[in-house]
């Protein structure tokens, strides 16, 4: 089975073109080497350079070559054969061989170099091959894995809405027609039936609160600015933060998958501000722009000292700011961190859209 394989590969380095131009270099340069026509060596323009050395060091050419075409194996082999070229014509038709031996062993030495570069150079490229190519697959997962999670979303928040939310209306329900339905009830039971329908209003605004930000019915029904209109209005009703939402430019709608990306950002961002920024204003501030859409998240709070890089962001520890680069390049678009100690934070989106 080994020796079927060795055949095969020799059959496969015959049938290359550059096998037989390296050979055919190589011989073009032995010939030169050694015929009889070439004994009398004259100088090049007075630089001491002889016809020898001129033939010597022509036979970087097909050790080159090798190299190139065969990798390091070929350029090796290339200048043994070089090596067993040269010796015969530097011992019997050489005037100087010490000078010829110093020539040849420059020449061997210089084409293993060059065999090692190209060989450095061609492992290097393959490598940064691969790393691009693990990098589109990384990336490609994770846009994978972003979409099953905005469906899984879509799933829990319209089985929240539509039948969570629908169970607690009918319970409320119940709890009035017990309350108004049945005479000589006590009041203390009245007012604990009251109660009960208070703590159940209160569970069904929570689940419907949960099931806008998983994925908000306004986002789907009426587009990108009410969604981000009604995250500003329950990001100031929540938290008390004044939140202010600018439009810059003729509105214009974008696709599900692009829509969805700006909403994420903002809603991520006011959470960090929520969560982190100990702000006490924040403003959105949409740009429809020439060919590009620009989406800027800026708040006054305490701010932070962001890595050199936004590539950086997870070793960093700041996971969230790393989601929301990675849906804004999931898109084609850029994104910007600018922030200090006590300068607050401006989070830049750009899309080309």
């Amino acid at each position: 089975m080994l020796q079927k394989h060795r055949t095969n590969r020799l059959i496969a380095a015959v049938r290359r073109p550059g096998l037989w131009f390296v050979v055919v270099l190589f011989l073009v340069v032995t010939v030169l080497q050694n015929t009889e026509l070439l004994k009398h060596h004259t100088s090049l323009v007075n630089l001491g350079i002889t016809r020898y050395t001129i033939e010597r060091i022509l036979y970087l050419l097909p050790i080159f070559w090798a190299a190139f075409f065969f990798g390091w194996k070929g350029g090796a082999i290339t200048s043994v054969a070089a090596l067993a070229g040269m010796v015969p014509a530097a011992v019997l038709a050489s005037p100087n061989r010490e000078d010829a031996l110093l020539e040849i062993s420059a020449v061997f030495i210089i084409g293993g170099l060059m065999s090692y570069s190209l060989e450095s150079l061609r492992r290097e490229r393959e490598r940064s091959a691969k790393l691009e190519e693990a990098e589109k697959e990384l990336e490609f997962f994770l846009q994978q894995i972003t979409r099953a999670q905005e469906e899984e979303r879509r799933r829990i928040a319209w089985e929240l809405h539509d039948e969570t939310v629908q169970s607690l209306v009918a319970l409320c329900q119940q709890i009035d027609d017990l309350a108004s339905g049945v005479k000589g009830l006590p009041q203390k039971a009245r007012f604990r039936l009251e109660d009960l329908h208070q703590q159940v209003n209160a569970i069904m605004q929570e689940v419907r609160r949960i099931s806008q930000d998983l994925r908000p019915a306004t986002l789907d029904n009426l587009g990108l600015v009410a969604a981000l209109e009604w995250l500003a209005s329950d990001m100031e009703r929540h938290t008390g933060t004044a939140t202010d939402l600018k439009i810059i430019g003729s509105e214009r709608r974008f696709s599900t998958e692009v829509e969805l990306v700006l909403f994420r950002i903002v809603q991520e961002a006011l959470n960090n501000v929520q969560k982190h920024a100990q702000a006490s204003s924040t403003q959105i501030t949409l740009e429809f722009l020439e060919g590009r859409t620009r989406l800027t998240i800026r708040d006054n709070g305490k701010g932070f000292v962001p890595p050199p890089e936004v590539t950086a962001l997870p070793k960093a520890g700041k996971l969230g700011l790393a989601g929301m680069l990675e849906r804004v390049r999931s898109v084609g678009g850029t994104m910007l961190i600018k922030s200090g100690q006590y300068r607050g934070t401006s989070v830049i989106a750009e899309l080309p859209q």
